[in-house]
């Protein structure tokens, strides 16, 4: 909390608006091809993820902010299990894992939607049964001929910032970044048999 005199009002609140805005975790990478976001909740965001870290306007727009990190592809592995149900802001990716769908309560997310105003929160995006397909699809989509140049990153959430997985294409940006540990050695997600990675490495 800090006290302003009148007199300083306006000047001191510039100031701390722009130290608050430079406290706000993102993504730290100026572009990613595709973010997989391992999920999304209520209890997590009012809008399911936070879209200023996913670079999302609330009706669906695609990098709306130009001082945030510019994300080109979503890719929505579950929905938390404290949503209970409420999808809103699954709409705003552009696939989503089976599993994410199975967990919907589409009434819960009506009422979200209708109360808000924000009908493409809500909407139901492309879905497949494994991330192999899910990643692949969207691997294809944004524009590079081939894979290994496709920028990658992996969350848990919007909320969980402090441990994020980035492909090795993006190693230059890592290093020369003071905010940044690598925190071990290099690895390959592994996929199962059914073409489904694991949780998120906590």
């Amino acid at each position: 909390v800090t006290a302003l005199r009148a007199a300083d009002l306006i000047e001191r609140e510039v100031e701390l608006l722009r130290l608050t805005k430079s406290w706000m975790g993102k993504i730290p990478v100026p572009t990613l091809d595709v973010l997989i976001v391992d999920e999304i909740g209520k209890n997590i965001s009012g809008t399911g993820m936070d879209l200023k870290i996913v670079n999302r306007g609330v009706h669906g727009q695609y990098n709306p902010w130009p001082e945030t990190p510019r994300i080109e592809r979503i890719f929505i592995r579950s929905l938390s299990e404290l949503s209970y149900g409420n999808g809103v802001g699954i709409g705003l990716a552009d696939v989503i894992h089976d599993r994410a769908l199975e967990r919907l309560d589409v009434n819960a997310g009506r009422i979200n939607a209708r109360t808000s105003g924000s009908l493409a929160a809500v909407r139901t995006p492309l879905h497949f049964p494994s991330d192999r397909e899910c990643i692949e699809l969207l691997e294809a989509t944004v524009g590079k001929f081939q894979a290994k140049e496709v920028t990658i990153g992996w969350i848990r959430n919007t909320l969980e910032l402090g441990r994020i997985i980035l492909s090795e294409n993006l190693t230059e940006e890592i290093e020369k970044n003071p905010m940044l540990e690598i925190a071990g050695p290099k690895f390959a997600p592994a996929f199962d048999r059914s073409g489904n990675l694991g949780d998120f490495p906590i």
